[in-house]
């Protein structure tokens, strides 16, 4: 299998049978001192995108709420639930087996995402957002059966094996030795508490997060928002429930008011019956069948009582779960304050130190005999070098504001061959590169929150699209020379085909239609 480049954003490539993915960023790859996802390298002979990656998760989450459910023998997906047992998790598990082929941390984060909103209902956004922290989490606690099995039902740990529970950081282990678990707290489609967020986002995870160079900040802030989301959600569940339950001890009481009055009367006729002396045989036999029916009538509201104590002890048991659930709740709501403080915190810190990168310098391609560059920030006073680009040469002699930092086209190590990437403005080091093949002279160009290059799949020549990540969202079905201008006009972008044509191409549906426009 090819080696792949690390990046922060993967498209999912298929080689032979096997996923690949786009390359890592430091900042997603380095999660953590303790916690570094390492991913196969290499350029893909075959590239798929984002949203086929996720097509995999999502033909597991088709089934949800079956046991067990596979995907081409490549991925098993359990859902273990067990209602007998109260206050530790149900999960699902994600398998990779043997013959399981993603060997890149984005893309195992696409297959997870696709998973939980086919099964859940989750936003993309959503199920994306508790992907990341999903796979960070079971790093953390990979292997650690003392702390799954203080977390989850024993139905759950009967599943797990403690040599793959948990999710190794290196993508050689991830084939045969995968079980990843996602926590369930309200295993219900629809649900935003579905997944339980206070689990996958405790203190261990979130110090691991803390790590990175930007804190973690978005992703923090992003489900610190979905966790305010879920309590609004669990808020609104509860007072229904609550007016449900108060209109049962309502009733509960009437019946009992009912069955207390029935009975006492029934008591004062078989009273009154005891006193009578019968006048007659006849009057004997009847006396005695009247007293036989008052015994009836007394036995059967008499377990009408003890039904209705049966229910309003029912209703109690109701009202102090709905008690313990309120608690829950204002606990997690203390939870989110404290996140909001905290998060206040290090946002603070890190506006500081990205002010202070901002103003060293302006970036300028130096070029030197060499016919390529290297970008620098330099001192906008006296030129002088402030920082300096990675080692590989930009490829062409042009750059781009995007994706939080600046967009350039890199040699790729090791190769003739281009790489597009995005570079940290203050640093100028390698932020997310994408891992498709670029041609080296490549013009890019930024649209909105998109940009293009030329991109090589299988030796020949296309229009890529990437999103901010550099995911490959799209490329065009029509081969373009690998020299061409890229010119946006409305919905449509021009490229030059292989014949010397210029041909519109339909921005909005290239996913589909990636041909001239008719």
């Amino acid at each position: 299998m090819k080696s792949l480049c690390m990046s922060v954003v993967a498209v999912f490539v298929v080689c032979a049978g096997s996923l690949f993915a786009l390359d890592v960023a430091e900042d997603e790859l380095r999660i953590g001192g303790t916690i570094r996802f390492e991913s196969n390298e290499g350029v893909p002979d075959k590239v798929e995108t984002v949203a086929q990656i996720r097509g995999i998760g999502a033909a597991l989450g088709r089934s949800a709420g079956s046991p067990e459910r596979g995907y081409y023998g490549r991925y098993r997906l359990l859902h273990v639930v067990d209602p007998s047992q109260k206050d530790l998790f149900d999960a699902d598990i994600l398998v990779l087996e043997r013959s399981a082929t993603v060997d890149h941390i984005r893309n195992l984060r696409y297959i997870i995402g696709g998973y939980l909103a086919a099964a859940y209902g989750y936003s993309q956004a959503d199920a994306d957002l508790l992907a990341r922290f999903v796979t960070v989490y079971n790093a953390v606690y990979r292997g650690n059966m003392e702390y799954f099995g203080s977390k989850y039902k024993q139905a759950v740990i009967g599943k797990l094996d403690a040599a793959r529970a948990g999710l190794s950081t290196n993508w050689r282990d991830w084939p045969g030795g995968t079980e990843i678990l996602v926590p369930l707290s309200d295993a219900t489609a629809g649900s935003l508490s579905a997944v339980d967020t206070g689990a996958i986002t405790d203190r261990q995870v979130i110090e691991e997060v803390r790590k990175q160079e930007d804190k973690g900040i978005e992703s923090r802030k992003d489900i610190v928002d979905l966790k305010e989301r879920q309590i609004e959600e669990q808020e609104k569940k509860t007072g229904e429930q609550k007016q449900a339950v108060q209109e049962e001890r309502r009733q509960a009481e009437r019946r009992e008011k009912e069955t207390e009055a029935k009975l006492a009367e029934v008591r004062e006729q078989k009273k009154t019956a005891e006193e009578k002396t019968p006048a007659s045989r006849e009057e004997a036999k009847a006396l005695e069948q009247e007293k036989a029916n008052l015994a009836k009538q007394e036995d059967a509201l008499q377990e009408q009582k003890t039904q209705v104590e049966e229910d309003k002890k029912a209703v109690t048991q109701k009202e102090a779960d709905i008690a313990a659930r309120e608690a829950r709740t204002e606990e997690k709501k203390e939870e989110v304050r404290q996140d909001r403080r905290e998060i206040a915190r290090d946002q603070e810190e890190v506006l500081q130190r990205d002010s202070l990168a901002a103003v060293r310098g302006i970036p300028f391609i130096k070029v030197g005999a060499s016919a390529q560059g290297r970008l620098l920030l330099v001192d906008p006073e006296t030129g002088e070098v402030l920082a300096d680009s990675p080692e590989q040469a930009i490829t062409v002699r042009a750059y781009e504001a995007f994706g939080g930092g600046l967009a350039v086209i890199l040699q790729r190590e090791g190769a003739a061959s281009g790489k597009l990437a995005v570079l940290e403005r203050g640093s100028l080091k390698e932020k997310i590169s994408a891992r498709e093949e670029v041609y080296p002279q490549s013009y890019f160009q930024v649209n909105g929150s998109e940009i293009f290059a030329v991109m090589r799949d299988q030796g020949k020549w296309y229009l890529g699209k990437y999103d901010a990540n550099l995911a490959l969202l799209a490329r065009s079905r029509t081969e373009v020379n690998p020299e061409t201008f890229i010119l946006f006009s409305n919905a449509n972008v021009f490229v030059e085909d292989t014949g010397g044509k210029v041909v519109p191409l339909r921005l909005g549906d290239m996913a589909e239609d990636l041909g001239a426009k008719p």
